[in-house]
């Protein structure tokens, strides 16, 4: 019995001394750590003097709008902005008014500005300006065309699409690269490191700070597009737009006034005149002033 046990030993002893050399083999190496210090110079050099910032090689990369071959992935949608103007001729400008922003209201959209002028020959004129969302602004625009008659409409679409996903890029990648700066930060052990890397620090994030307005911006205007809305009533009728058959009766009118105070100055001071005159030549024969006078002649 103790003979079987001495010839296992060093089978046993060979099999445990195995198993603790191939579990050191396999244990798994930690990474290196990002933990090493930086001088000023490698900080200074990590600085950026193009428009478009690209964060460290460290940093993650940002997601890539575009495929390899130059195609747009089928994530991106199309971005558009809807801008136009329309001149709408209405029975009522005010109730018009009215009506139009509680249409805008019920489309989820807002009235920008809005104004009524009484002009000359008391023609009353409006103009508003709404914002509609865009996947309401074409059914905004046909009930429009209900509300009166469109005398003039202009629409434009544009495609922002490239400049959206610039910026987008530009927002994504100026953003790795300030937290990259923030770690760069947390390692600095000089004032002079600290100066340094919050200066780039300062910088990135005015570059963003402005991206990121123009995006907003951006959004903005492809959310809502805008339409400007002229409008007006019928034309009033002047003394050039009335037609020819009231001009000849208001001419006529004014001749026949003309001559009936003609006549009546005529007969109050001429007729009265002729009456006196004939009255004394009347006297003056009856006397016979008027013989002796022609005898003298003769």
């Amino acid at each position: 019995m103790n003979r079987k046990i001495m010839l296992m030993l060093p089978l046993f002893l060979f099999i445990l001394l195995s198993g603790c050399i191939g579990a050191e083999n396999s244990a798994i190496p930690m990474p290196v750590s990002y933990d090493k210090g930086m001088d000023s110079e490698e900080i200074q050099s990590f600085s950026m003097t193009e428009e478009y910032y690209y964060a460290p090689a460290s940093a993650p990369e940002p997601e890539t709008k575009y495929s390899t071959t130059g195609e747009r992935s089928e994530k991106d949608t199309q971005k558009l902005i809807r801008t136009g103007s329309m001149t709408l001729e209405v029975v009522n400008v005010s109730e018009s008014i009215d009506y139009i922003t509680a249409i805008t209201t019920g489309y989820k959209g807002f009235v920008e500005r809005s104004t009524m002028t009484a002009g000359a020959n008391n023609q009353v004129t409006g103009s508003m300006t709404v914002r509609m969302p865009g996947e309401s602004f074409d059914s905004f625009l046909d009930t429009m065309g209900t509300l009166g008659t469109i005398k003039r409409q202009d629409i434009v679409t544009s495609d922002v699409t490239e400049d959206y996903i610039d910026k987008e890029a530009q927002i994504t990648s100026l953003t790795l690269q300030r937290d990259q700066y923030y770690r760069i930060l947390n390692k600095a052990e000089t004032v002079e490191d600290i100066l340094n890397v919050q200066r780039e620090i300062d910088r990135v994030q005015l570059s963003l700070d402005r991206v990121t307005g123009k995006m907003k911006y951006l959004e903005n205007q492809i959310a809502f597009g805008t339409l400007s809305i002229s409008l007006q009533t019928p034309p009033v009728l002047t003394s050039q737009g009335v037609d020819a058959f009231t001009k000849v009766i208001q001419d006529a009118s004014a001749g026949f006034i003309g001559m009936i105070s003609f006549l009546f100055v005529f007969f109050v001071t001429i007729i009265p005149l002729l009456i006196i005159l004939y009255i004394l030549y009347r006297l003056l024969k009856k006397a016979g002033i008027c013989a002796r006078f022609k005898e003298r002649k003769t």
